[in-house]
C-alpha cells in the first residue's frame, strides 16, 4: 500500500502537557509562528477525537482536520505578564496543512479565571476564528466578569511576521466597583476605603513584542465616588472640602 496516498482517522489523549518552546517546535508554518509570538506557557490536557488526515499532495504537504478539546491550567501569554493564570476549556475545529500551516480554525473559550496585568477576570466566554484570506485571527464575542461588573470586547491578531504580529483590542468595562479596582492593585487595606463605580471604553493597537508603535485611546467615567476619611485620599479631599459623592469623566486619554 502506498503510504503517501493513504487517508484515515486518529485519536489522541494527552494529560499534563507542558506548553513551552519545545511544544511550539512540534508545529510548522503558522502554528509555530503563533506560539513563538504569543510566548505561551503553561500546562494542558488535550483530547482529539476522530481527527482526519488526507493523502499527501504532490508538493509533499498533507492536510489534517482536527477537532480539539483542551483544558488549560495556569497558562501565561506574553512574558511581560499581559495575561497570566489562565484556566479555561477550549473547543476548536482546525484545518491544518503541513508546511503551510493553518487554513481554517474556529474556537470557543470558556474561562474560569485569568489575570490581565494582575487584574482578575472570571466567567470568561469568547468565540474566535482564523480568517485565512486576511491572515488574521478574530474574536468578536468576548464577555467576562471583572471587579463586580462586566467586560465585553473584540480583538484581532495578524499573521505573524518578522516584526511581530499586529493586534487590535477594543473593550468596554461596565459598572466596575471602584473598591474592587483599588483592591486589585493594593491588597493591603483591610477595610472599605472607597466606593463608587466606573465605566470605560478602551481601544489599543500595536505589535506583539514591540512596544514602540503601541497606541490607544481610553474614555473613563467614574460615578458617585466616595472615600473614607481614614484613607490618604480621604484626608486630602477632606482638607480640600471635596469629600462628597462626586462624578469624574476622563476623555480621549492617550496610551503609550
Amino acid at each position: 500500500v502506498d503510504g503517501l496516498a493513504m487517508d484515515g482517522w486518529f485519536t489522541i489523549d494527552a494529560n499534563d502537557v507542558i506548553i513551552d518552546d519545545n511544544f511550539a517546535e512540534a508545529f510548522s508554518g503558522t502554528g509555530s509562528d503563533i506560539f513563538n509570538q504569543v510566548e505561551a506557557e503553561g500546562r494542558m490536557d488535550l483530547s482529539i477525537k476522530n481527527g482526519q488526515f488526507f493523502p499527501q499532495k504532490d508538493d509533499g504537504s498533507r492536510r489534517f482536520k482536527v477537532p480539539i478539546e483542551a483544558k488549560l491550567t495556569n497558562c501565561n501569554l506574553g512574558r511581560n505578564g499581559l495575561i497570566s493564570d489562565l484556566n479555561a476549556n477550549v473547543s476548536m475545529h482546525v484545518s491544518y496543512e503541513t508546511g503551510n500551516g493553518l487554513s481554517e480554525a474556529n474556537a470557543k473559550i470558556v474561562g474560569r479565571s485569568l489575570l490581565v496585568k494582575g487584574r482578575p477576570l472570571s466567567n470568561l466566554q469568547a468565540f474566535g476564528k482564523y480568517e485565512p484570506n486576511d491572515k488574521k485571527f478574530v474574536c468578536r464575542q468576548f464577555i467576562s466578569d471583572c471587579c463586580g461588573g462586566k467586560v465585553t470586547g473584540q480583538c484581532s491578531l495578524d499573521y505573524p511576521g518578522r516584526k511581530g504580529s499586529g493586534y487590535m483590542l477594543q473593550m468596554i468595562f461596565d459598572s466596575l466597583e471602584l473598591e474592587s479596582i483599588v483592591h486589585a492593585v493594593d491588597t493591603s487595606p483591610s477595610e472599605k476605603l472607597y466606593s463608587g463605580s466606573a465605566n470605560c471604553d478602551f481601544v489599543m493597537s500595536g505589535a506583539l513584542g514591540d512596544n514602540s508603535n503601541r497606541i490607544g485611546r481610553i474614555n473613563i467615567g467614574v460615578n458617585d465616588v466616595q472615600v473614607t476619611e481614614r484613607s490618604l485620599a480621604g484626608k486630602v479631599l477632606t482638607a480640600a472640602n471635596r469629600n462628597k459623592p462626586s462624578d469624574f469623566f476622563f476623555k480621549d486619554m492617550s496610551i503609550r
